[in-house]
């Protein structure tokens, strides 16, 4: 009878999923192991179910005959479904509030600089044309800088809160 204390305890180095294995060394659980991607002196191979990429499982002395083990060994915690998500954050609905309000002051700052009233007065014909194409120019400038420090900021506070 051939039993393993740490056999049902393999995390995949590649995907982090725990999973156990059919084979264990007589001395695996005496012998100091480690996990990684590539072969060592002594090692067992070991292929990830949830990834199914093939890793190994790696002790620096020989650990002893690999026999297989009496049933398949099973992580002792079983994986929890994945929670509800989360609300956005405070500072999110902040920043979410503020690109809405700076979406609506350049809406009304384009559609201000297409009447005779911006800036423009007394503009007549190609004046008139050129002057608002001006404007047009640089609220559409304005937009795409504001745009890029939103996407910035968001970016920056989704990647710190992602890993």
């Amino acid at each position: 009878m051939h039993v393993s204390q740490f056999a049902g305890e393999l995390r995949c180095p590649h995907c982090g999923g725990r999973h156990g294995t059919r084979q264990w060394p007589t001395n695996g659980d005496l012998v100091p192991f480690y996990f990684q991607k590539e072969p060592g002196a002594h090692n067992l191979e070991v292929r990830c179910p949830h990834c199914g990429l093939t890793w190994y499982v790696v002790w620096d002395r020989p650990p002893g005959q690999v026999m297989l083990l009496d049933g398949v060994a099973t992580p002792r915690a079983v994986p929890q479904a994945a929670g509800p998500t989360r609300a956005p954050g405070r500072s999110n609905r902040r920043l979410l509030v503020a690109f809405v309000i700076f979406s609506l002051c350049i809406v009304g700052l384009f559609a201000a600089t297409w009447t005779d009233g911006s800036g423009c007065a007394g503009e007549v014909g190609a004046e008139l044309t050129a002057c608002r194409l001006r404007w047009v120019g640089l609220v559409a400038g304005i937009c795409v800088v504001g745009c890029a420090v939103f996407g910035t900021i968001w970016l920056t506070r989704h990647r710190r809160h992602r890993g």
